[in-house]
């Protein structure tokens, strides 16, 4: 059974559209945050969307602030859990470790977080894992208490260290083979020493295949891979 994790209750139909009107298209305040380039969105008490930024509009293909506001965040970016219990997002026991959540109601208590926390989201009848950088800052308006939360995707980052992992755990392994043939053929004279040259060698072109291999996946991440698409036959 879910877990209540966050409170579950949501802002009267009245006081939401007052809150939404302070941050509507007539301020000066929605446009200074539209021009943010990052996705940035301010939450009330209740966890409830009651402005939406330009960029944050565009990655979730909305048309406006109307359709996201009064939605938590887990349900404007569809994350799998946001939908597992009547309260909706922030309330399961599966959500009492996302770094979202907790990072907002640090930002609702009045302190300032930051938290990474991945969200695996269904978009388009497909499962998609996005890994965010959550940053929570308190603000108080008119009495009443609300929370900057700024969002980074840090999906590119986590994969290129997973790679980067990778790369060094396998040219160590082969460096390590290289330099192990090398002190066998200085230190000894083994009969066979035309196949210890030719591992020194396979292992050699190993090291250039692996370097070769991660200077394509950088230049992939920085949208500088050259490709050429070839023909084959299945």
């Amino acid at each position: 059974m879910p877990t209540l994790f966050a409170p579950a209750e949501r802002a009267a139909a009245v006081d939401l559209r007052r809150q939404v009107a302070y941050f509507s298209a007539e301020t000066l305040t929605r446009h200074l945050l539209d021009a943010v380039p990052g996705i940035l969105a301010i939450l009330n008490a209740h966890r409830q969307i009651v402005y939406a930024n330009q960029a944050l509009q565009s990655l979730l293909g909305g048309e406006g602030r109307g359709p996201l506001s009064g939605l938590r965040p887990g349900e404007a970016l569809a994350c799998i859990h946001a939908c597992r219990s009547d309260g909706g997002c922030g309330i399961t026991e599966n959500c009492s470790t996302c770094g979202a959540v907790l990072s907002i109601l640090a930002g609702l208590a009045g302190k300032k977080d930051v938290r990474e926390c991945r969200i695996t989201r269904r978009v388009q009848d497909r499962m998609e894992a996005m890994d965010l950088e959550v940053q929570s800052v308190p603000l108080e308006y008119r009495g009443e208490k609300f929370t900057v939360v700024a969002v980074s995707d840090i999906s590119h980052e986590k994969r290129r260290v997973v790679l980067e992992n990778i790369f060094f755990h396998d040219i160590l392994n082969v460096a390590g083979s290289i330099k192990g043939f090398a002190e066998l053929l200085r230190d000894y004279d083994p009969a066979g020493k035309d196949e210890i040259f030719a591992l020194i060698h396979a292992a050699a072109e190993r090291v250039i295949d692996e370097i070769q291999a991660q200077r394509m996946v950088a230049a992939a991440e920085n949208r500088e891979l050259q490709v050429h698409p070839e023909t084959l036959r299945s």
